[in-house]
């Protein structure tokens, strides 16, 4: 059972990293800090706009 879960949940994290990050789906916070990267956030792979959009939105949780 647990293996079945397993393997269900990773086929669905597969496809989640398949389509990446649309530019409009990052939120304005997102965009503002990363706007330097719009004109080739489209050029990026889809597991690396993932990357990038995480990393963006854990440095705006951040405490100055």
């Amino acid at each position: 059972m647990w293996l079945g879960l397993g393997i269900a949940v990773l086929a669905l994290t597969s496809v989640a990293h398949a389509d990446g990050v649309a530019w409009s789906d990052l939120t304005d916070a997102q965009q503002k800090l990363l706007a330097s990267q719009k004109g080739t956030w489209d050029k990026l792979a889809p597991d690396r706009q993932e990357q990038i959009a995480r990393g963006a939105e854990r440095w705006l949780q951040m405490n100055p």
